[in-house]
């Protein structure tokens, strides 16, 4: 793991050290000096780009702002002067990226960095008057939901899948389902993030297999990164996963496996057209890998645990998840009536 990390390392090294990011020339420098106004659109780029690699901003940060930045010259040349951005402009790019169809999330980050963009400008006085004053924001899609998958749905597509795809997809696809895994999360994992703990009970003491969440895989970038929250997190697995697992954890060791390889060597896209087999093999609505974390989620909920405690094994706060699965709570207000008329 040593050797690849820090070769991950050099990866966001490479990508920062870029001469884009070094060679914030005079242009810009000048125009905040003198507080001139004839900044383009590819130097308030340059500078952002100066800014967060000072700020130590991930690599994923870097490229999505790299990719919507290049979206937006494709309709809006790099050397426009950001006094020419107009209303009509602004509202132009946003019609051009639906008639180029572009998705509304894509549309949604375009509009984000260019507005990011212009607000930099306005900070640093290299524009008079920001347009964003002056124009409302566009309406963009909002992003689909999420949606829970039933034990039902779930029975059926262990089933497609245990009968027609190979083992190692099968152990995947449960263990999102069981453990709510990101999908950067447990296409990370390496065969030493399974760990067997012991666990205290009113009964004595325990043990219990964990899968441990330190790390994340960025498939576009090729790299391990850390997980979203930064969190360190332990999640318990059931036996259902573990004995999936098991058989491929002791071939690998017989085969003189190192710990550090990754149990799934696979990217999200592949991961993304075997899940879409498998539903659709088996007759079932269709699923993102989210759902499955989605899914997870809402049955903690639901089942009443504490929220640190969904907290600690999801890897979320518990304000996000207060936000994102309220509509699970919607039988608490009998709770409290319930608790106040037993005093």
């Amino acid at each position: 793991m040593t050797d690849e990390m820090t070769k991950n390392t050099a990866n966001k090294s490479t990508l920062c050290a870029t001469p884009e990011a070094a060679d914030i020339t005079s242009t810009v420098a000048t125009e905040l000096s003198n507080g001139e106004a004839h900044t383009t659109l590819a130097d308030i780029h340059r500078l952002w780009r100066e800014i967060a690699v000072a700020k130590d901003l991930s690599p994923v940060s870097l490229r999505n702002t790299e990719n919507s930045f290049k979206r937006i010259c494709r309709f809006i040349p790099g050397d426009t002067l950001l006094s020419e951005l107009d209303e009509n402009r602004y509202y132009k790019l946003i019609s051009d990226c639906r008639s180029h169809g572009y998705s509304e999330e894509t549309i949604r980050d375009v509009n984000t960095t260019l507005r990011k963009f212009l607000n930099l400008a306005e900070r640093k006085k290299l524009v008079g008057d920001s347009l964003l004053r002056h124009c409302d924001r566009v309406k963009i899609g909002r992003k689909k939901e999420y949606r829970v998958v039933e034990p039902e749905e779930m029975q059926r597509l262990d089933e497609t899948l245990n009968t027609h795809f190979k083992n190692r997809h099968r152990q995947l696809i449960n263990l999102l389902y069981y453990t709510g895994l990101r999908i950067g999360e447990a296409l990370a994992l390496t065969y030493d993030d399974i760990v067997e703990l012991s666990c205290r009970t009113e009964e004595g003491y325990c043990s219990t297999h964990v899968v441990s969440i330190s790390k994340s895989f960025d498939s576009a970038l090729k790299l391990i990164k850390t997980t979203k929250n930064y969190k360190l997190r332990h999640v318990p697995l059931t036996d259902t996963v573990y004995d999936l697992l098991s058989p491929a954890i002791e071939d690998h060791k017989k085969a003189g496996g190192s710990p550090d390889d990754r149990i799934f060597p696979y990217s999200q896209s592949f991961v993304s057209q075997i899940l879409h087999s498998a539903y659709t093999l088996s007759d079932i609505s269709p699923l993102r890998c989210h759902d499955f974390r989605h899914t997870f989620i809402s049955n903690l909920v639901k089942a009443g645990l504490p929220l640190p405690v969904i907290e600690k094994v999801s890897g979320d706060t518990q304000a996000t998840i207060l936000s994102r699965y309220s509509h699970c709570f919607k039988d608490d207000e009998l709770l409290v009536l319930d608790v106040m008329s037993k005093l």
